[in-house]
């Protein structure tokens, strides 16, 4: 997995843990071999808030192919504006539009190109669209303008 997928999986994380939905997005990562029947129990013996987290972290450790099988299972499953988010950081410093599958426009997420390494000059805003989908999009603090 490259970085600038590995931070779109962690720019959105909250997202996806709050209304990730796993029911059909497991069994089509087993059948694409990116998750394995361990992973799968693993993920089911949690609570669903706990279990989108862990499956998650897992996404990150399955190599090259598994953020792009993720994206295309998020589509089949009816959950494009998750995929459209995860999508949007795929130019790094580039703003978005997320559409939010309800037909109106969420607000612009900035996908930093890099983590920030000073980290008491980012900021997270929680941005709302109109579909009640919460993102969390990383704005910079610039002192003494």
């Amino acid at each position: 997995m490259d970085d600038w997928q590995r931070q779109a999986l962690d720019s959105n994380l909250i997202a996806l843990a709050d209304s990730l939905d796993l029911i059909e997005l497991l069994p089509f990562l087993q059948q694409k071999g990116i998750l394995r029947e361990y992973h799968v129990d693993a993920i089911r013996k949690k609570t669903p808030y706990e279990a989108r987290l862990e499956f998650v972290s897992i996404i990150k450790r399955r190599g090259p192919n598994a953020f792009e099988a993720l994206c295309e299972g998020l589509a089949r499953s009816g959950q494009t504006h998750l995929e459209q988010a995860l999508r949007s950081c795929k130019s790094p410093n580039q703003p978005a539009e997320i559409n939010n599958g309800s037909g109106g426009g969420g607000q612009l997420v900035e996908c930093p190109e890099e983590l920030n390494s000073n980290p008491q000059e980012t900021k997270l805003q929680l941005v709302k669209t109109s579909a009640e989908q919460y993102y969390f999009a990383e704005s910079i603090l610039f002192s003494g303008i």
